[in-house]
């Protein structure tokens, strides 16, 4: 009989495995733009330097997937009058309609992986990942509060 932490560690190593690949293909071509795209979707507008922290990467990819990206069409760039030199990159008309191509490619990638699948497995699956997301995050939650309890230093020390 396999233990509970062997269990874990295989779904471990299924799970890193996924991680692995998707991040690896997140950072190329059709998905690193897809990434770039959706959010500036979801604000009006915004600077490079925000793009690039809320992507976790160096400003100078950002910078070479902006000009790319206004270059075809998909944004368009302006001079931010509050400081000369940064500048705002906005979504296009032609830019939504990419990111609907990408959300559709993308789709129908994870339909070919999950084709032998049946639709109790796919809606498992995503409420088993719904479900370690939030186990994760109430964790995290602890540890952070810890964490803060830890920082102000042993209550024997506190001052009245």
């Amino acid at each position: 009989m396999t233990s509970r932490k062997d269990e874990i560690r295989a779904m471990v190593a299924a799970l890193m495995a996924t991680v692995t690949s998707t991040a690896r293909a997140s950072r190329k071509g059709n998905a690193a733009t897809l990434s770039l795209l959706q959010l500036l979707a979801t604000t009006e507008r915004a600077r490079p330097s925000e793009l690039a922290a809320a992507l976790d990467v160096h400003q100078s990819t950002i910078s070479r997937q902006l000009q790319s990206l206004e270059q075809a069409g998909f944004l368009t760039l302006t001079a931010d009058p509050g400081d000369g030199r940064s500048c705002f990159a906005a979504l296009t008309g032609r830019g939504r309609k990419h990111l609907e191509e990408l959300h559709a490619f993308g789709l129908s990638r994870f339909e070919g992986f999950l084709a032998d699948w049946s639709q109790e497995e796919i809606r498992m699956l995503g409420a088993l990942l719904s479900k370690l997301e939030t186990s994760k995050a109430k964790v995290v939650q602890r540890e952070d509060a810890a964490h803060t309890r830890d920082q102000r230093g042993r209550s024997w020390q506190e001052k009245s």
